[in-house]
């Protein structure tokens, strides 16, 4: 039986790990790989410090557990918790998106398959899981399996690529565009988006400020160290062995599924390159089931209360059909979707939890690392970020 500092740690990092891990090469080949590890270790350091804002603000009431619309309505009041809601929704909508369009393409290419076809098939596939759904833990359990599975095979791939990799002729670095650092700095953000499990974390913790604060240091230092072998591997291996492929990837010409299909090229020996395929869905489908389940369940409950029946039912339609039709409007959707879906986690995880802070005058209590010239800087830093995207 796992204790709970262990199981904390690896439910931050569960939250971590997933679909967004496989857009951080796609997008970290414009910079190279050493500006990639730096970029990366300061969005870590800057995630895991404003991660606390959140904790701060949930041990100081007396629910212990709220979430961030809860947070918003009880410090700030009826508008914030709409926007705290709104964020929440879009935030949702937009990874949904994004995993439908990513794992739609690496079928796609896997089978050679229309990819209209694969888009309704793969909504068709989980609207079926989150309407059956009639006992929440196992899905949770089946979605476990599928963690542990594709974390045991991603350390198995990322050996196999440390192998093939020629260190005499690595991409160490690369200049880029303003625009494109822009892009690359979101995306980095949404990979390392666990915020929104802080209120399961303390009720799971039992309000034991020693264990969050390992929790979200530990558990979010793991996925920077897995994040940062996987770039250094894929990006080392695709320069080594096909610098036209790499140099498309640059050039945005790249999909998710194309991206699997050439690794999965390159460990072609003794049938090795399912496992690129499996870590691949793995990722999109474990991601996938989280995001959609807890959007449903918020939908759930709300139909639930107003009496309304099969509500699971229309709570799944309301949350993968905007979905499909988004991943259907916009072209080359994955990363151009988590670029948005960055945007969205820089308001949600940065930008409102700080707010609420400094407008309740927040004493603190719990974490004393935290102190207002440090937060103003965070908050400065994160409207920077956004108004990048737009420049």
């Amino acid at each position: 039986m796992m204790n709970k500092h262990l199981t904390s740690i690896l439910l931050v990092s569960g939250t971590c790990i997933g679909a967004g891990m496989i857009a951080l090469p796609m997008s970290l080949a414009k910079i190279g790989i050493i500006p990639s590890v730096i970029l990366m270790f300061f969005i870590w350091l800057y995630s895991y410090y404003t991660s606390l804002v959140i904790v701060e603000l949930n041990l100081q009431t007396e629910e212990k557990n709220l979430s961030l619309e809860e947070l918003c309505r009880k410090y700030s009041g009826k508008t914030a918790e709409i926007i705290g809601n709104l964020c929440v929704k879009l935030l949702c909508y937009s990874l949904i998106a994004a995993y439908i369009y990513g794992g739609s393409s690496i079928i796609q290419n896997l089978f050679s398959l229309n990819t209209n076809i694969i888009y309704i098939q793969t909504c068709l596939a989980f609207a079926t899981i989150l309407v059956l759904q009639t006992n929440k833990d196992y899905i949770s359990n089946l979605n476990g399996h599928f963690f542990l599975s594709f974390i045991g095979l991603l350390f198995f791939l990322i050996i196999l690529l440390f192998i093939k990799v020629d260190y005499n002729n690595i991409p160490a670095l690369h200049s880029a565009s303003f625009s494109k650092i822009s892009t690359i700095i979101v995306v980095c953000f949404t990979s390392f988006g666990y915020q929104i499990c802080s209120p399961a974390l303390i009720k799971h913790s039992n309000n034991d400020i020693k264990i969050l604060k390992n929790a979200f240091l530990y558990g979010s230092f793991i996925p920077l160290v897995v994040y940062s072998c996987w770039t250094f591997v894929i990006l080392s291996v695709l320069y080594n062995n096909d610098i036209g492929f790499y140099e498309n990837i640059i050039c945005d010409n790249v999909t998710v599924g194309s991206l699997v299909n050439k690794l999965s090229q390159v460990l072609s020996l003794n049938n090795l390159n399912i496992i690129v395929w499996l870590i691949s869905i793995f990722a999109i489908f474990t991601s996938l089931i989280g995001v959609s389940l807890g959007l449903t369940e918020s939908y759930n409950n709300v139909f639930k209360e107003k009496g309304i029946k099969k509500y699971n039912l229309l709570s799944t339609l309301i949350s993968i059909i905007p979905s499909y039709i988004i991943t259907v409007l916009i072209p080359d959707a994955f990363i151009k979707i988590l670029e948005y879906a960055g945007i969205i986690s820089v308001i949600m995880a940065i930008l409102l939890p700080i707010y609420l802070y400094l407008k309740a005058d927040i004493k603190s209590q719990y974490i004393k690392i935290l102190n207002k010239p440090t937060l103003i800087f965070c908050f400065i830093l994160g409207i920077v970020m956004i108004l990048l995207c737009f420049m």
